[in-house]
């Protein structure tokens, strides 16, 4: 018999689609995951319907995921993804140093004990193996600004908590990736809080709706986005240099870590 718990995701997995998400954490992972090479083993944890091991897949990889929810185990394995069903509070069900790469989208905020997972990735992955996660960024200026103000702090009062049990900032969670054996070499923000719709307005304004308007911004960012609303490159790219340069301040998080020793 399935758990309240397991009844609760198996609903929400119904409507879960990552591909809906508007900021640039997934542009991050996969240039993380992607910067590694080819013919890799990689473990995607909480792997939901697959869509974000799509992304970064190479020629050669080996994709395993770990998901607790039917659906999205459905969904994944008709994307190639080897799904194993398990619950990410016990340990893995994987062999000691079997792994390449490890990613970890938007997972240890709902775990009770992420540590306990931490040392798992830890025992699965290869020495010197990377480990990539992102999680929201419980320190990030619209939070600031709220608590400030006596406002209701998102994912800290309910609602919406969005089931988030745990919560993280960019100092506690280098901590914590020390505490269990890695080594963090990059740390980047994401899910600034910024209305693409006033940048439109504001564009269309000075330039009239000029079409030559999106060639330029394409022609400044070297062609990378494939977006045709000027407003929706001039976030990305913000996005992606605020995230570089204060990450403490953005909405989420992302890590990019190698195993450095081993723990137990």
């Amino acid at each position: 018999m399935k758990s309240s718990y397991e009844k609760y995701y198996d609903e929400r997995a119904k409507g879960y689609d990552p591909e809906g998400f508007g900021d640039d954490r997934f542009s991050n992972v996969k240039e993380f995951v992607k910067s590694t090479g080819t013919n890799r083993r990689i473990l995607d944890i909480g792997c939901g319907n697959g869509w974000i091991s799509t992304l970064y897949r190479q020629e050669g990889d080996e994709i395993y995921g770990i998901e607790l929810v039917d659906l999205s185990i459905q969904r994944s394995r008709k994307r190639g993804i080897k799904v194993i069903k398990g619950n990410l509070e016990e340990p893995l069900p994987l062999k000691d140093r079997s792994l390449d790469i490890i990613v970890a989208s938007e997972v240890l905020e709902h775990l009770f004990f992420p540590e306990n997972l931490l040392r798992e990735a830890n025992r699965v992955l290869k020495d010197y193996g990377t480990f990539v996660l992102t999680v929201p960024n419980i320190h990030n200026l619209k939070n600031r600004i709220d608590i400030l103000l006596g406002r209701n702090v998102r994912f800290i009062e309910y609602p919406p908590n969005m089931e988030h049990i745990r919560h993280y900032s960019k100092k506690g969670m280098i901590q914590l990736l020390k505490k269990a054996g890695f080594r963090v070499l990059e740390v980047r923000g994401n899910s600034w809080h910024m209305s693409s719709k006033l940048l439109f307005r504001i564009l269309w304004f000075m330039h009239g709706g000029n079409r030559g308007l999106k060639l330029i911004l394409k022609f400044l960012s070297f062609g990378k986005s494939n977006e045709d609303n000027p407003a929706l490159i001039l976030r990305h790219h913000f996005s992606r240099i605020l995230g570089k340069l204060l990450p403490t301040f953005s909405g989420g998080l992302i890590f990019r870590a190698v195993k450095i020793r081993p723990v137990r």
